[in-house]
């Protein structure tokens, strides 16, 4: 039996531990007892709280479950990994018993230091989460097909005496299942409840940060989609009220009450500014605080304004796939609006959160695009007006293609639509 202290370097080949520096993982070296396991001995009971968190460092072990008697095999865990993390957040007992099948070195965190350091690590409690959403989305499944096996059950009950009455086995693993899924409700309740508790700021900190770089990235990923939902063919739909930024946790709902004054109120400031100062100076003001409402609320009033100055152009024009080759063109989209002389080319980013891993950082300018172009028509016009800057994008015609730079196109807003019309 090997029953030497446990190791920085055992430890830091357990997944669940990824994330953390030497100085974090050394906590668990300095808490964790070393065990050592028999082939065939039990180390965890089913029905009974874990001692601790298990780390199976060396080894391998079986998943049993007891079913009225009967010990049924439902899984193997193999060095190195972990066990017994949920039950032991959620003081809840092991679904399961644990036999090792061949000799075995585990490392034993006791349940209250396992909790105390996991609410203290974001970085353990993600590699957590991470365990159980897929587990909570079995049961998802298993739940929804609830109400089949019962049916199944009822459908079977007149072959009582040929099949030795499936339908009360039926009805059975149904009960036993809605059981189960209680208990697993009830313990991922009491899990949340303890990473949410006030006394996890470490946690928060953590969460707040994560919350607010994808709501960096949705400002970019929202205005491409309002772009492109009001240059695309067709008619663009809109939710009442969505003129301005949502960050509520559910879709839109045109139910809600619309604080149209204030809509009014914060255009009628945007229209004053371009008044004033010209489109490109609001434009730079809105872009130094992007989670001002105002810029959702003038990307959708500037696009607006000029579909319908350009109706004829929306309503029939031709649509044109636009290609784009360069460093980073696999994030870019485009197409082109046609009619006649007339034109407009809409370009918005996508893929974002690898084109500028930081979200503070906008999608602009040539440190972003580097030599990045879009290939547009041999007939176009020298220059393309920016609706949203008032600045011109010059095409540039070499070896036999006419091109815009995405540098260009991207040096002020992270989304664009162009006007143009060849003489």
């Amino acid at each position: 039996m090997n029953d030497a202290p446990i190791t920085l370097q055992e430890l830091r080949t357990v997944d669940l531990f990824d994330d953390l520096d030497d100085a974090e993982l050394a906590e668990w070296v300095a808490l964790a007892r070393p065990m050592s396991v028999a082939p065939g001995e039990v180390f965890a009971e089913q029905d009974q709280e874990p001692v601790g968190l298990l780390l199976l460092l060396e080894g391998e072990a079986q998943s049993l479950m007891l079913n009225q008697g009967r010990i049924e095999p439902v899984g193997r865990q193999r060095a190195p990994t972990w066990i017994a993390a949920i039950a032991v957040l959620t003081s809840s007992p092991l679904g399961v018993r644990m036999r090792a099948d061949t000799a075995c070195r585990l490392a034993v965190v006791a349940a209250e230091d396992f909790r105390r350091l996991a609410l203290s690590q974001p970085a353990v409690q993600r590699r957590v989460l991470q365990q159980v959403a897929p587990v909570m989305n079995r049961l998802a499944d298993i739940e929804r097909s609830r109400e089949r096996l019962a049916a199944l059950g009822t459908m079977a009950a007149g072959l009582t005496h040929e099949l030795n009455n499936p339908a009360a086995a039926a009805r059975r693993s149904a009960a036993q299942l809605s059981e189960a899924l209680e208990v697993i409700s009830s313990a991922m309740a009491h899990f949340v409840e303890q990473v949410l508790s006030p006394e996890n700021a470490a946690f928060r900190a953590d969460f707040l940060e994560f919350q607010r770089r994808v709501a960096q990235y949705g400002i970019y990923n929202s205005l491409a989609q309002l772009a492109i939902k009001i240059a695309a063919p067709g008619v663009p739909d809109f939710y009442q009220g969505t003129e301005l930024w949502d960050f509520s946790l559910v879709d839109p709902d045109n139910r809600r009450p619309v604080d149209y004054d204030r809509r009014r109120a914060l255009l009628a400031d945007l229209d004053a500014q371009m008044t004033a100062d010209g489109c490109l100076a609001c434009v730079q003001r809105l872009m130094a605080s992007p989670r001002d409402d105002r810029l959702k609320l003038y990307a959708t009033t500037m696009m607006l304004r000029f579909r319908r100055a350009h109706r004829e152009l929306f309503e029939r024009g031709a649509y044109t796939a636009v290609q784009a080759d360069g460093a980073r063109h696999e994030h870019l989209f485009a197409f082109l609006r046609r009619d006649g002389r007339q034109q407009a080319l809409l370009v918005v980013p996508r893929l974002v959160t690898t084109l500028a891993p930081d979200p503070d950082t906008p999608p602009l300018g040539e440190r972003v695009w580097g030599d990045t172009r879009l290939t547009i028509p041999l007939e176009h016009p020298a220059c393309y007006h920016d609706i949203f800057t008032g600045a011109c994008v010059n095409a540039l015609e070499e070896g036999g293609r006419a091109t815009l730079r995405a540098s260009e196109v991207f040096e002020h807003f992270p989304v664009a639509l162009l006007e143009g019309r060849v003489d």
